[in-house]
């Protein structure tokens, strides 16, 4: 028999409007594989203190916890469940907050003032990932993925624009 996957939950909220779209660009939508990149990307930033700054370990152990070419599927499995009220769109945009369009970037409202792509408000938009991980993985991974996970939730964002502060997320439990 084979040993069990150990599931970890965390609840997110959005702080600021969040711009995420899947296949269809007008209508938001929160994707797992995102979230998982997001995830990652934390991951590789907290690595360099984990392994000081020796890049060989950095990559082998990325790719063993991640997945890839020399180790084949990642050991980390990511799901989002929806809690509350989800994203809606399209939405319109207040002509008086012209300012926060200008921050946001061009080519996101049209000319009837309407968002070309979707936008999550942050209105109180939660939702919750369930991360699955591999019997395979050591202590010493498992605490690396939670403390990911907790740095998505103090510096982390999730869609476009956010690296200028859209999509910011706070860790709830």
């Amino acid at each position: 028999m084979m040993p069990k996957w150990s599931e970890w939950r965390a609840t997110y909220r959005v702080v600021t409007p969040m711009f995420c779209a899947g296949a269809d660009p007008q209508k938001p939508e929160l994707r797992a594989a995102s979230f998982k990149g997001v995830l990652r990307f934390w991951w590789r930033a907290l690595a360099w203190g984990w392994y000081n700054g020796d890049l060989t370990k950095i990559c082998e152990a990325e790719e063993y916890i991640f997945g890839g070419v020399s180790q084949g599927q990642s050991k980390v499995r990511v799901q989002l469940r929806p809690c509350g009220p989800q994203p809606t769109g399209p939405q319109s945009w207040d002509p008086a907050q012209a300012g926060l369009i200008y921050l946001a970037g061009m080519g996101l409202v049209n000319s009837r003032g309407q968002l070309q792509r979707g936008v999550a408000s942050s209105n109180d938009l939660r939702f919750s990932v369930i991360v699955h991980l591999s019997p395979d993985l050591s202590d010493q991974h498992r605490q690396q993925i939670r403390d990911a996970l907790n740095a998505v939730g103090l510096f982390g964002g999730l869609g476009a624009r956010s690296r200028r502060g859209f999509g910011s997320l706070t860790l709830l439990k």
